[in-house]
C-alpha cells in the first residue's frame, strides 16, 4: 500500500455538512468542489452550470451517502446523526419543492393607468374546511397569470369577487391538458362566489382574464 493510498483510508478535515449545504444550494457553480480543493473540476462545473445538472446531481448524491472525497482523495465523513438530518431535509425539499404543497403563491395586483379602485380581497369567499388557499390576488382587466403550482390529483376551486357595477370579465383557469374552469363575471350577476371544483393533471396553472372591470381572485386546493 501506498503513502497515498494510506492517506485514502484517512478521514477528511472538511466538513460533511459544510459540503452538503455547498453543494445543495451552490453546486450548480462548484462552490462544493472549490471548497473540497478541486479546483479544475470546479471550474469546469462551474462553466457547465453543474454538468447540465447531472453533475450537480451526482454531487449532492455522494455526498448524502457518504462517498465524496477531497482533493487528496481522502473521504468526508460525517456523524451518523449529520447524515439523518441531510437525509430528511433532502426528502422535504424534494416533496415540498415538487409539488408546491403548502404554499401559498400570490399574484401580483395588476392594475392599468385607468383602472378604478381594485377590489379589496378580503371580499373573497373564504376556504371551506379541507381546502387549502394556494393563490389569490386583484387587479383590473385582461391579463394572463402562471407560477401557481398544483398537485397532481388534487381538485381546484375558483373563488372570486367583483364590484357591484363595471365589470365584464372572463376567467378561465387551465393546466396541461386545457382549460379546467370558464367562468363569466358580471356585475350584474353574483359579485362573489366560487366555481365547483375540478380535478388537475397539477404542474403549472394558468389564469386567463379578459374583459374589463376589477376583480379579486383565488384558487382553492384540496
Amino acid at each position: 500500500m501506498t503513502a497515498r493510498d494510506d492517506l485514502r483510508e484517512l478521514p477528511s478535515p472538511k466538513s460533511f455538512i459544510v459540503t452538503w449545504i455547498l453543494s445543495v444550494f451552490l453546486g450548480g457553480l462548484g462552490i462544493d468542489r472549490m471548497y473540497l480543493g478541486k479546483w479544475g473540476t470546479a471550474i469546469l462545473k462551474l462553466v457547465t452550470v453543474g454538468g447540465f445538472g447531472f453533475w450537480y446531481l451526482l454531487d449532492v448524491i455522494f455526498t448524502l451517502i457518504g462517498i465524496s472525497r477531497d482533493a487528496e482523495g481522502r473521504r468526508v465523513r460525517g456523524s451518523s446523526t449529520a447524515h439523518v438530518v441531510a437525509w430528511i431535509v433532502a426528502i422535504l425539499v424534494l416533496a415540498g419543492g415538487g409539488t408546491g404543497a403548502g404554499v401559498t403563491q400570490p399574484w401580483q395586483s395588476r392594475q392599468s393607468a385607468d383602472a378604478g379602485p381594485p377590489v379589496d380581497a378580503s371580499a373573497l369567499p373564504a376556504p371551506e374546511a379541507g381546502w387549502e388557499r394556494i393563490s389569490s390576488g386583484s387587479g383590473h382587466g385582461a391579463v394572463t397569470m402562471s407560477g401557481t403550482v398544483a398537485d397532481p390529483g388534487a381538485e381546484l376551486r375558483l373563488s372570486w369577487a367583483v364590484p357591484d357595477s363595471g365589470a365584464s370579465l372572463t376567467v378561465r383557469v387551465s393546466d396541461d391538458s386545457g382549460i379546467l374552469i370558464e367562468r363569466r363575471l358580471d356585475s350584474t350577476a353574483i359579485t362573489a362566489g366560487e366555481s365547483e371544483p375540478v380535478e388537475t393533471a397539477g404542474g403549472d396553472i394558468v389564469v386567463d382574464v379578459s374583459g374589463a372591470g376589477a376583480w379579486a381572485l383565488a384558487l382553492d386546493q384540496r
